[in-house]
């Protein structure tokens, strides 16, 4: 049956693909209820006025979990070259959404690129649409989506997507339902009684054209009615495929139907001539979804299983693609095959992140943990993680607590102190989201003394950072501004353990994405920590100039521009990088602010060069360091060397008087002394 009452997108569609060949792309965005004709009218027009240009066609597809990128990778088999060969592999989407502008834009045909059903798109697709869409107008594109926009809730993410679109770029074709008139000469086409079929349809072509291949009698009330009544009619090999089709969502490799059913010709024949499935290049598929889901629907649980196990089988059998790992999952889910559920699910919630699929990556993380018994209790805490960082991604605050808390218990049972203060300092950022200040503020207490109890590291430094942040919205200003400071103190961490690999490392991380922020202190103090690890040769352009100043070697510049900024240990570290005399004045300012390993470093440093007359300053003895005091500890009995009283310590570290008690009472103990006094005497040399 030809499409009626579609001439006039039809008209619409040609308009736009002429205005495309000059370089003027547009995003057609098709819209209408499922069965509405879509995917008819895109295929209509393709088959009638595409002829002179390209075409790439791919489709999302209605998995448990969206396999992330699916219309790309359906795209990839038919161009090859690079493309496919990026998406074989684990690469970000940046890398891939240019390969595929680049492949768009050296093709020497104008091209018609189609999605079909976006309403089921993951995070990653959708975002390739908003970004295909910001540079189709200078591209020779016709892009074409087609979506079920009466299945979009108000929060669903394609709404965002298509307001984010420039509104030149954009056409909308909003299919209507057949008119009364219009269904009446499909039914007479079809010799078929035209009586309440628009009244039981509603004009939903598919609906009607569903209605019109049942040879039942009278007027089935379902959808479901027709779809099974025309299954009555074929072969029991030929419903044994429409079976096993309905359990793949979108299409289906005719290897696939091979392996499965030994040779399906004549069976795929018979449904190609019904009208149940058609056949493009070489895989098939049901001509609309409604269908599918009808034949799927009426399976019985054990024969869902049976063939989901099957199609397992059969791809597990072809090779081991790890690209495919969200659609193994699926058929695992289907097959109740717990083992390969928890081998391929974290490495789709994997893909799916690396991708930017961050609310699937949260799913797939979920389906990872039905299996949890398949995992030893480490890797059930690892995959909470996982899951709580993907749905704190994704907004979805109470579920990511829930992780945390979960991955909580695990690592208190198996007394992984570093793990329990990293999720408790997690938790309480996540609690502050959530308005709830008291449990954030006890968890990051928590967290930091925990932590204090190991050696310094990034995630007591993090824990620092988020009490200062946790302070600074309570506007407890001058105590925000302490707790920062140790984290930037932390932070630098590497460097004055002497790692310089891991120093440029940790300042590489961020250093790429400063620069594209163009924010030039950021910029400027990466690149700084970059040149004195070794891993900086030229100053960068567009930092700030003290930090260009200390590259480019002229530290006494740097120096003085830190000092009249009031910044006396970024002072320190470019006079650092001086001479002798110079050296010496850092190692002052360094002592002056209680910076024990900078302290430390210029001493080593100022000893190589043979620069005697050294000023010894306070240290901790051996004894001190060999009691086991911890980091908090440490710092107290420092500050009892200074001849402090333990309300002047208080207040200088911005906690109670009860805490400082305790710890004073705690170095007694550890050095083995009963008094203030002794405790200083048996720590200065």
């Amino acid at each position: 049956m030809g499409l009626l009452e579609r001439d006039h997108y039809l008209d619409q569609l040609s308009e736009l693909l002429g205005a495309a060949t000059t370089g003027q792309g547009r995003i057609v965005l098709i819209s209408g209820e499922a069965g509405i004709g879509k995917t008819a009218l895109v295929e209509q027009f393709v088959q009638q006025s595409c002829d002179a240009a390209k075409r790439l066609w791919g489709a999302c597809e209605a998995l448990f979990t969206p396999r992330p990128l699916g219309p790309l990778y359906d795209i990839a088999t038919q161009v090859r070259g690079e493309l496919a060969t990026l998406m074989g592999r684990e690469t970000n989407r940046s890398t891939l959404f240019s390969a595929f502008l680049e492949e768009l834009q050296k093709s020497p045909l104008p091209t018609v690129v189609v999605f079909e059903d976006v309403h089921w798109a993951d995070e990653a697709t959708l975002d390739l649409i908003k970004f295909l869409g910001r540079r189709i107008l200078h591209l020779p594109v016709l892009f074409l989506v087609t979506y079920r926009d009466t299945e979009l809730s108000s929060a669903h993410p394609l709404r965002s997507v298509i307001g984010d679109l420039p509104g030149k770029a954009v056409a909308r074709l909003r299919l209507a339902p057949l008119s009364e008139h219009a269904v009446t000469v499909l039914a007479q086409q079809a010799d078929h009684c035209p009586d309440q079929i628009y009244a039981v349809t509603g004009g939903n072509p598919f609906f009607v054209t569903e209605v019109l291949a049942s040879a039942t009698p009278g007027v089935p009330l379902m959808v479901r009615d027709a779809v099974f009544a025309r299954m009555a009619r074929l072969s029991s090999d030929a419903r044994a495929l429409l079976e096993l089709v309905s359990v793949v969502p979108s299409r289906t490799e005719r290897w696939l139907l091979e392996e499965v059913l030994c040779s399906p010709q004549e069976a795929l024949e018979e449904c190609l001539s019904s009208g149940m499935l058609s056949l493009e290049h070489m895989t098939v598929a049901f001509r609309h979804e409604l269908a599918r889901q009808a034949v799927e629907n009426m399976l019985s649980p054990l024969r869902q299983q049976t063939l989901h196990t099957q199609v397992l089988q059969a791809l597990m059998s072809k090779h081991e693609d790890t690209s495919q790992a969200a659609r193994l999952v699926h058929h695992a889910l289907g097959a109740h095959d717990e083992a390969l559920v928890a081998r391929y699910a974290p490495l789709a919630a994997q893909q799916a992140a690396a991708q930017g699929a961050h609310r699937e990556a949260a799913a797939q993380y979920a389906t990872a943990l039905l299996c949890a018994a398949q995992f030893s209790l480490e890797r059930q805490a690892e995959l909470l993680e996982g899951r709580a960082h993907e749905c704190y991604l994704t907004s979805q605050m109470e579920e990511a607590v829930q992780a945390r808390q979960s991955a909580l218990r695990i690592w208190r049972d198996l007394g992984r102190v570093e793990q329990v203060g990293h999720t408790l300092s997690r938790l309480s950022r996540l609690n502050w989201f959530l308005g709830k200040s008291g449990a954030a503020k006890q968890q990051e207490i928590e967290a930091a003394q925990l932590l204090e109890t190991l050696p310094p590291g990034t995630n007591l430094a993090m824990a620092y950072s988020n009490r200062a942040q946790l302070l600074m919205v309570a506007e407890t200003t001058e105590e925000a501004v302490y707790w920062g400071e140790r984290a930037i103190e932390l932070a630098e961490a590497a460097w004055l353990s002497g790692n310089l690999e891991q120093c440029l490392a940790e300042a590489q991380v961020g250093y790429s994405l400063a620069l594209t922020h163009r924010d030039l202190w950021k910029s400027g103090e990466l690149s700084a920590w970059m040149w004195r690890a070794g891993g900086l040769i030229q100053t960068p352009k567009r930092i700030a100039q003290p930090f260009a100043c200390q590259i480019a070697g002229d530290w006494q510049e740097a120096a003085a521009l830190w000092e009249q900024m009031g910044c006396p240990y970024d002072q320190a570290l470019a006079l650092a990088a001086g001479d002798a005399p110079a050296q010496l004045e850092a190692l002052a300012l360094f002592e002056q602010l209680g910076a024990r390993p900078a302290v430390a470093i210029m001493k080593r440093r100022l000893r190589r060069q043979g620069i005697v007359g050294i000023p010894r300053g306070a240290r901790l003895a051996t004894r001190a360091n060999q009691a086991g005091l911890t980091n908090r500890q440490l710092e107290v009995l420092h500050l009892m060397t200074e001849g402090l009283s333990n309300a002047e310590i208080a207040s200088r570290l911005f906690t109670s008087l009860k805490t400082i008690e305790h710890h004073v009472s705690a170095v007694l103990a550890k050095l083995g002394v009963h008094s203030r006094a002794q405790a200083i005497r048996v720590t200065i040399s």
